[in-house]
C-alpha cells in the first residue's frame, strides 16, 4: 500500500497515526490486496475533520492511494490489461523520489514515524504541493473510470437517444453508411418508394444514399402530424355537405360508428374527433420538430465538392417546404374566408389562431434566411416577393419550419459556414424566446455551438449557463441532457484557459453517467485525457502530462473499432494525441532532456499526420479543419527542424486561416510570425512574396467582420505584420513600397482613434480591476497576441513610416491590393527531407474536386495541393 502525508497533519501526528492505523487494518470488499480507492477517499475525508484550524498547508490536504492489485472480469483502465494505470503517477513519483516520502507496500507505519513523513513532505515546498495535488487528479479520474465500455458513445447511433421517424422507413444502417432495403431481394421495392418522390427528392435520396438517403427528405418528415391533419380536414369536409342519410352514413363509416345515431349525434362526434386529431396533430409536430437532428447527423465526410453539393441540396429542400407551408397558410386563410357560418363555427372550435404575428421592425433590411441563406432558390425568392415580412416571419415561425431550421445550423456548423449559422441564429432565436421551454434550450445550445467557433467563448457561456437555468429536470431523471450540458461547459471553460473548471465539468460528465448504471465510453476517456494533459501542462507535471497521452491514445483505438464511420471525430483525437506529445517532448526539452524531447516530437508526428489526412480528405484542404491541422502539422515539422515540410503546411493553414468566416486578428499574426521564422531558417525571405496576395484578403475578410474597428490596436499591430510579410518579399527591389506604406498609414490611423478613446479605456480598466470576482475575471480574459503598449507600437509604425517615405520609392510602387509578381506555384520546389516514405503516393485533387486523397505513407509533395488551391476561385 503507498502513502502519502501532508505536513499538514504534524501537530496531531498521535490521533492522526491511531486513525490511519485503524482503517487500514479494515478490509476492502472486491480487493484482494489493498482497501478499495474510495475507501480510501472516505478515509482521507474522516482525518480533514480532526482540527481543521490547525492545517498549515493552503490547500486542502487530501489522501489519495491507488491500487495496482488486479480486478474482476468487470475491470476498466484501472484494471485488468490497464491496472498500471491507476497509480501510474504515483509509482512514478515513487521510482523519482528518494526522500522517503511514500511508504511501499506492506510497510508498518508508528504515528511517529507518520509525522516524521509529514515534516520531510514540508520540505519539498510547492513543487511537491502540486505534484501531490496532480497525482491526487489523477487517482480520483482512474476510480471513475474503473469500469468503461467500449462500444459506441450512448447518442452517436442513428436517432440519437430517440427512435428514428418514419421518414427512413425503408432505409438501414449498416453501422457504416445507409443503404436502402430490399424486400427479400426484390428490387422493386426501392423503385416504388423512389417513384413516390418527387425529382429533387429522387436525386437527394439516390445520390447521398450513404448520407441518409430517403430520410433527409422533408417531404417523408412529419408524416404522423400530416395523416391527423388530413383525417380532421376529410371529416371536416364531410360535415359541410347537405344533410341527408348518405352523409349520415359517410360520417358513420369514417368515425366507425354506429349509423343509427341521430344526425346531430354524428355530427357532434364527428367535431370533436375532428378538434382531438388536430389538437394531436400540434403535439406531434411539435414534438418532431424540436427533437429534429436529422440533417446534423450527418458526417459530411465525402469531400468539399460532395458536401457542398449535399448542403445546396438541405437548403433546397428547406425552400420548398417553406413554399408549401406558405401556401397551406393562404389556402387555409382563403377557405375560412368563404365558409359558411356553421362551418367557420365548427373550424374556430377547432384551432384557434394565435394573434397576427407583429410587423418587423427591421423590414427595410435583407432577410437572413429568405433574401440572403436562400437566395440561390428560386422558391424561396418568389415567396420573399410576394409575401409580407410579417406573413414571412409566421410562415418561418411554424414548429416545422424552425426544427428544420435549427438543424440547418448544425450543417452549417459541420461544414463550417459560419457566417450562415449567425443569419439564421438571428432570425430564428427571437422566435423560440417567445416559446420559450425546449425551443429556448435547443436554440441556445446552437448559439454555444456557433459562438465556440467564432472564438466567443465568454458568450457560450453565458448562453450555457441560461440553458442550465431553464432545464427542468434533475440529472438522474435525464442523464442523457446532462452529459452533453456538462461536456459542453467543459468545452466553454478549456478554451477560457480554466484547466480546473474543464476537469471539474468533464468529471461530472462520467458520474451523471455512473450514477444511472451508464459506463464511461471513449468520449470521457478522450475529454479527461485532454484535460489532465493540459492541467499537468500548466502546472508542469510531466506525469499527468503522460496520463494524458495515454488517455488519449486509448480513446483513439477504442473509437476507431466503436465509431469506424466518424472520421471528422478520429481526426480530432489523433490531433490531441499528436499535441499532448508535443506537449511533453516542450517540457522536456525546456527541461535539458534534447533526446527525449526529439523522441516524443517523432512520436507526435504519425498521429497528426493521420489527423490532417483524415481531415482533408473528408472536409477538403481549404476547409477550416484541415488548415487549423496543418498548423498543427507544422509545429511538430519545426520541431523536428524540418524546414520545407513546415513551409508548406504553414502556406496552406495562412490560407485558410485568410479566408475562413471564423478568422481573427491574433490567428493570422501568430501565423504570420511562424512563416517568418521558417522562411529565416530556408534563407528564403522572397519567397515571402506567395503569401501577399492572401493576406490581403484576409485583411478585407477582417473589416467585413468588423474585427478592424472591435480591436483596432490589434488590427494595427496585423497591419504591420503585412507590411513587414510585404517589404521581405520585395527583397529590396522597392517595388512594393507603397503597398507597405498604405498598410503602415492605416495601422497609424487605427492606432491614433485606439489612442483617442484611451481614457476611457483606462476607466473601464480601473473598473475591471475593482472587480475581483471569477465572473468578471473570466469575462475579461485576453488571449492571443496583445499590444502591451500602444505608444510604443505607434512610434515604431511611425518611424517605418519616416523611413520608407525618405527611401523615393512609394510614388512608383504598385498600390496594395494588385497581385504579387511571384505566385506560390512559381517558386523553386525544394524537396522533402528523407524521413519520407520513397512509396509515397498521393492522389492530387482534379481541378473539379480539391478534396485531397491520401495514403498511409505519407503525403507526398504538399506543394501540388498548393497548385490546386491557387487555382481555385476565392469566394
Amino acid at each position: 500500500l503507498e502513502l502519502d502525508f501532508r505536513a499538514a497533519w504534524v501537530r496531531h501526528h498521535d490521533v492522526v497515526g491511531q486513525l490511519l492505523l485503524a482503517m487500514l487494518a479494515v478490509s476492502g470488499q472486491g480487493c484482494k490486496n489493498a482497501r478499495p480507492v474510495m475507501a480510501r477517499w472516505r478515509a482521507g475525508k474522516l482525518i480533514r475533520k480532526v482540527s481543521p484550524r490547525q492545517w498549515q498547508s493552503p490547500a486542502l490536504p487530501e489522501l489519495c492511494c491507488s491500487s495496482t492489485s488486479g480486478s474482476s472480469s468487470n475491470s476498466g483502465i484501472c484494471g485488468g490489461k490497464d491496472s498500471h494505470w491507476a497509480g501510474l503517477a504515483w509509482q512514478r513519483r515513487s521510482s523519482s523520489s528518494s526522500s522517503g516520502g511514500i511508504l511501499p507496500c506492506g510497510a508498518t507505519a508508528e504515528g511517529g514515524e507518520i509525522a516524521e513523513l509529514a515534516k520531510k513532505e514540508l520540505g519539498h515546498g510547492r513543487a511537491e504541493e502540486e505534484a501531490f495535488r496532480s497525482a491526487c487528479r489523477v487517482a480520483e479520474s482512474m476510480e471513475l473510470l474503473s469500469t468503461y465500455s467500449e462500444e459506441s458513445h450512448p447518442g452517436h447511433r442513428p436517432g440519437r437517444f430517440a427512435e428514428l421517424g418514419p421518414e427512413f422507413e425503408g432505409m438501414e444502417f449498416d453501422g457504416l453508411k445507409w443503404r436502402m432495403q430490399q424486400a427479400l431481394g426484390d428490387q422493386d421495392a426501392t423503385g416504388e418508394a423512389l417513384m413516390t418522390l418527387s425529382e429533387d427528392d429522387r436525386v437527394l435520396a439516390t445520390r447521398f444514399e450513404a448520407e441518409g438517403g430517403l430520410g433527409l427528405c422533408l417531404n417523408r418528415a412529419f408524416q404522423v402530424p400530416d395523416n391527423f391533419r388530413a383525417e380532421a380536414r376529410s371529416i371536416l369536409r364531410t360535415l359541410s355537405g347537405e344533410p341527408g342519410e348518405e352523409e349520415d352514413a359517410d360520417i358513420g363509416r369514417l368515425l366507425n360508428l354506429d349509423v343509427d345515431l341521430s344526425s346531430d349525434e354524428l355530427k357532434s362526434t364527428a367535431v370533436q374527433r375532428a378538434a382531438v386529431l388536430l389538437q394531436a396533430a400540434d403535439l406531434a409536430e411539435e414534438r418532431e420538430a424540436v427533437m429534429r437532428n436529422t440533417w446534423s447527423d450527418i458526417e459530411f465526410s465525402g469531400g468539399e465538392v460532395a458536401n457542398k453539393e449535399l448542403v445546396e441540396s438541405l437548403e433546397r429542400q428547406f425552400a420548398a417546404q417553406l413554399v408549401r407551408t406558405a401556401s397551406a397558410r393562404v389556402e387555409s386563410r382563403t377557405a375560412a374566408e368563404t365558409t359558411t357560418p356553421q362551418s367557420a363555427t365548427a373550424e374556430a372550435g377547432v384551432a384557434e389562431e394565435g394573434p397576427p404575428e407583429p410587423e418587423d421592425s427591421s423590414a427595410d433590411a435583407s432577410d437572413g434566411i429568405f433574401d440572403l441563406i436562400l437566395k440561390d432558390c428560386h422558391d424561396a425568392r418568389e415567396l420573399a416577393r410576394f409575401l409580407s415580412p410579417s406573413e414571412l416571419t409566421a410562415t418561418l415561425n411554424e414548429p416545422r419550419n424552425i426544427g428544420v431550421a435549427l438543424d440547418l445550423i448544425g450543417v452549417y456548423l459541420k461544414n463550417y459556414e459560419i457566417d450562415k449559422c449567425d443569419l439564421v441564429l438571428e432570425r430564428v432565436v427571437p422566435l423560440c424566446r417567445k416559446r420559450g421551454g425546449t425551443w429556448l434550450i435547443k436554440a441556445l445550445d446552437k448559439l454555444c455551438a456557433v459562438r465556440m467557433k467564432q472564438f466567443r467563448a465568454y458568450d457560450a457561456l453565458v448562453a450555457l449557463k441560461e440553458i442550465e437555468e431553464l432545464v427542468p429536470f434533475k440529472p438522474e431523471e435525464g442523464w442523457e441532457f446532462h452529459d452533453i450540458m456538462y461536456r459542453n461547459f467543459a468545452w466553454c471553460y478549456s478554451s477560457l484557459d480554466e484547466a480546473e473548471k474543464c476537469l471539474e465539468y468533464t468529471k461530472k460528465c462520467v458520474e451523471v453517467k455512473k450514477n444511472n448504471g451508464v459506463p464511461a465510453t471513449w468520449f470521457d476517456i478522450w475529454d479527461l485525457g485532454k484535460a489532465h494533459a493540459r492541467l499537468g501542462q500548466k502546472m508542469q507535471q510531466p506525469d499527468e502530462m503522460k496520463i494524458g497521452y495515454e488517455l488519449c491514445a486509448r480513446a483513439s483505438e477504442i473509437h476507431r473499432t466503436a465509431e469506424p464511420s466518424d472520421r471528422i471525430m478520429l481526426a480530432k483525437i489523433l490531433s490531441n494525441v499528436g499535441e499532448v506529445a508535443m506537449g511533453i517532448g516542450d517540457h522536456n526539452f525546456l527541461s535539458g532532456a534534447k533526446q527525449d524531447a526529439r523522441n516524443w516530437y517523432a512520436k507526435a508526428e504519425e498521429p497528426l499526420r493521420e489527423s490532417y489526412e483524415l481531415h482533408a480528405g473528408a472536409l477538403g484542404p481549404m476547409k477550416p479543419l484541415a488548415g487549423w491541422q496543418a498548423g498543427t502539422m507544422a509545429h511538430c515539422m519545426v520541431r523536428l527542424e524540418r524546414w520545407p515540410e513546415a513551409r508548406d503546411y504553414l502556406a496552406l493553414a495562412l490560407k485558410v486561416e485568410c479566408t475562413k468566416d471564423s478568422t481573427t486578428n491574433g490567428s493570422l499574426i501568430e501565423l504570420i510570425d511562424r512563416v517568418v521564422n521558417v522562411h529565416q531558417e530556408l534563407a528564403d525571405l522572397p519567397g515571402m512574396s506567395a503569401y501577399v496576395s492572401d493576406l490581403e484578403g484576409g485583411l478585407r475578410n477582417l473589416r467585413e467582420r468588423g474585427w478592424d474597428r472591435r480591436e483596432r490596436d490589434v488590427f494595427a499591430l496585423l497591419l504591420q505584420r503585412v507590411s513587414t510579410v510585404i517589404l521581405l518579399a520585395d527583397n529590396g527591389q522597392g517595388h512594393s513600397i507603397n503597398k507597405a506604406l498604405q498598410c503602415l498609414r492605416e495601422a497609424e490611423s487605427n492606432l491614433l482613434m485606439f489612442s483617442g478613446s484611451s481614457g476611457f479605456l483606462e476607466e473601464q480598466a480601473v473598473v475591471i480591476l475593482q472587480e475581483d470576482d471569477e465572473e468578471s475575471k473570466i469575462k475579461n480574459k485576453k488571449f492571443g497576441p496583445q499590444v502591451e503598449d500602444v505608444r510604443q507600437l505607434l512610434a515604431q509604425v511611425r518611424t517605418s513610416i519616416k523611413i520608407l517615405e525618405m527611401s523615393g520609392f512609394s510614388d512608383s510602387s504598385p498600390g496594395f491590393g494588385q497581385e504579387p509578381a511571384t505566385r506560390f506555384e512559381e517558386l523553386d520546389s525544394p524537396t522533402f527531407a528523407p524521413e519520407q516514405s520513397a512509396g509515397s503516393s498521393l492522389e492530387y485533387p482534379s481541378p473539379v474536386d480539391n478534396t485531397a486523397s491520401f495514403s498511409r505513407d505519407g503525403l507526398g509533395s504538399l506543394r501540388e495541393i498548393l497548385k490546386e488551391v491557387n487555382r481555385l476561385p476565392q469566394s
